[in-house]
């Protein structure tokens, strides 16, 4: 039993469904069955009761009319005086004693009981002992004996076999309503039967849907309830929610994939969690990563404008050092070549302009010796001085101006291409420098020449 329990409930739900829907419809066709071959017996019963009942009762209604109907007709043959007549009354007298034999022929097939057949001997005896007497007193009649014959038939045996056959006839009506009457009750008591059968079947029948309904119901509802229950928790974020697979059918391969289906959904959350964790973890590092470049940029903006300051200020010597080899340590090579260059340039032309004094003061010794000529190359001379120091400011605004574009290149990389473009045009503005250093020495050979040439005029005056 157990086991076929458990292959029951391992069948599809279709399978389960169609095989309940089966059983009801077995129970409804046993219940009517049973209603069939009960009404079959309520029928038989009631074919029993008109053929053989109400059928005979009507019978003998007739064969009582019939015999009531011979009497007139024998008593109206004996009262005319008309031989037509009585010949006529004599055939139809006829006519109805045959009419009478064939309705008892009839009745006497419908006869069930001994007593009823007693009765109906007791009938044939009657009218058997009326025939003759009644043929006698028609033959009397016929033969113009009527007063005689109406005596016999008022007043003589004819009338005590006439009453005999009444009372035969109302008897035997008698004992047909009374086993109508059985005949009928056993049919109620059929029809009781039947429908008690029937009431208890369709009981039965009921109350097994209804059992079976609700163990279908059961069986069906519990896993549902079951899932409904599971996926509510899993909403409300029990994400180790499950649902026991307790049958191989839809049901239960229901409850598998909701199963694999919520675990796929853990796994899906832990992977997220664990990837959020690590986006977390890395936009940290990131931001980390960032303040650390903006501290390093800082520091580093810091070094360069303080370094631009000290060469601002006139220190050609001042020199950063590149802590990493990047843009800033490129930066920072960039603006030490710079100070490098500025400074080797300002060591030339210190240079030029110790060489110019130099051949000033030769030129001022050998002018001494020349009144209007030495005043003269003084004067020039003088100049050439306010020339080179007008040179030396220059080349000192130069130095600024390179100071002022290093400061421009630390602030954005598009300044510091502009500050190299500054350097650029300082380097131009001292190659030309170097180029009017060397127009003034040009210019101081040609005054050592004069020189020579107004020392040569002295010698010959």
């Amino acid at each position: 039993m157990k086991t076929a329990l458990t292959n029951f409930r391992n069948w599809s739900i279709r399978a389960k469904l169609l095989s309940s829907f089966l059983l009801v419809a077995c129970l409804a066709g046993v219940n009517g069955g049973i209603g069939i071959l009960n009404l079959g017996q309520v029928e038989g019963g009631g074919d029993v009761m008109y053929l053989n009942m109400l059928k005979p009762i009507s019978t003998l209604a007739d064969l009582g009319k019939t015999f009531q109907r011979t009497r007139v007709n024998l008593r109206d043959l004996v009262l005319t005086a008309d031989p037509a007549a009585q010949q006529a009354y004599a055939g139809r007298v006829h006519h109805l004693e045959a009419r009478m034999d064939s309705l008892e022929a009839g009745f006497e097939a419908t006869i069930l009981s001994d007593e009823m057949r007693a009765a109906f001997r007791d009938y044939q005896a009657a009218r058997k002992a009326y025939a003759p007497l009644a043929a006698g007193i028609m033959q009397q009649a016929l033969a113009g004996r009527s007063a005689e014959a109406a005596e016999q038939l008022l007043e003589g045996p004819p009338l005590h076999a006439a009453l005999a056959a009444d009372a035969a006839i109302e008897r035997l009506v008698h004992l047909k309503v009374r086993h109508a009457g059985a005949q009928m009750e056993r049919n109620m008591a059929t029809a009781d039967a039947a429908r008690h059968l029937l009431l208890a079947v369709a009981a039965l029948g009921i109350a097994c849907a209804l059992g079976l309904g609700f163990f279908i119901a059961r069986l069906l509802g519990r896993p549902i309830t079951a899932l409904r229950d599971a996926a509510l928790r899993v909403a409300a974020g029990d994400h180790n929610a499950a649902v026991a697979a307790e049958t191989t059918d839809e049901l239960g391969a229901l409850a598998g994939g909701f199963n694999r289906m919520v675990t796929g959904i853990r796994e899906g959350i832990e992977a997220l969690q664990a990837e959020r964790e690590s986006v977390q973890r890395r936009v940290e590092e990131a931001v980390q990563a960032s303040e650390e470049q903006q501290a390093y940029l800082n520091a580093s903006v810091d070094r360069m404008l303080a370094g631009m300051n000290t060469f601002a200020g006139g220190d050609l010597t001042v020199s950063l050092a590149a802590e990493r080899d990047d843009a800033i340590g490129r930066l920072y090579a960039g603006f030490n070549q710079a100070v490098a260059n500025n400074r080797e340039t300002l060591q030339q032309v210190l240079a030029s302009v110790d060489a110019a004094a130099a051949a000033a003061a030769e030129i001022s010794a050998s002018s001494e010796q020349l009144a209007s000529s030495a005043q003269e190359q003084s004067t020039q001379a003088a100049e050439v001085a306010a020339a080179v120091e007008q040179m030396v400011r220059t080349i000192v605004e130069n130095s600024r101006n390179a100071t002022q574009a290093a400061e421009v290149a630390g602030l954005s990389g598009a300044q510091a291409r502009e500050g190299g473009e500054v350097v650029a045009r300082t380097t131009s503005k001292i190659r030309a420098i170097a180029e009017v250093v060397r127009a003034g020495g040009a210019t101081v050979e040609q005054l050592g020449a004069s020189s020579r040439q107004i020392g040569e005029i002295v010698q010959v005056i």
